[in-house]
This record gives structure tokens, sequence and C-alpha cells, in this order.
């Protein structure tokens, strides 16, 4: 298994996680499972563009300006902004239970 076809089958599995750990009233567990999904699926995305364009990712911060550039860069802004804030939530849902 390749590790493109990696992340694309763990994103596509954890939204049923995510579910089945919400309907067991596992709240914690709910936006882990899908924060989770969102991140490798944005994974397989960021490292064609970090690579293509020689940026550095290799924190949150990374991140946070990665999304920042291409949201600059978007045709579709919000889009971007969406999907990024709502991952920043659900991972602090996370941690804060």
């Amino acid at each position: 298994m390749t590790l493109a076809s990696e992340h694309i089958e763990i994103s596509n599995r954890f939204p049923r996680h995510a579910e089945y750990q919400f309907q067991l009233g596992d709240m914690p567990q709910t936006p882990e499972k899908t924060c989770g999904a969102v991140a490798h699926y944005l994974t397989l995305y960021l490292r064609s563009v970090v690579k293509r364009r020689g940026w550095r990712n290799r924190s949150r911060i990374d991140l946070s300006h990665i999304a920042a550039q291409l949201v600059k860069e978007s045709s579709d802004p919000d889009r971007i902004r969406i999907l990024f804030n709502s991952s920043n939530s659900l991972r602090s849902n996370f941690y804060e239970n």
C-alpha cells in the first residue's frame, strides 16, 4: 500500500469511527476522529503543494502559514478558511474534552 493510498483509506475510515464514537457518547473521540480524517486528506494535498514549492512543513505553525498563503492564492478562500478552522476547532474540542 502506498503512502497516498494509506492516507485515503484512513480519511475514509475515520468518519465512520467518529459516528460510532458519537453514538457511544464518547465525545472526546468524536472530534478527534473527524479531525484525523480531515488531517489525512489535507496531508495528501499539502504534501504535493509543499514539495512543489519547497515550503517548510514541520509543525502546526508551518501549517498555519501554508493555509494563510493558500487562502491568499485561492479562487475560493472561504473554503480553505472553513476547512482549516474547522480542523483546528475539532482538535481543540478533543484536547478540551
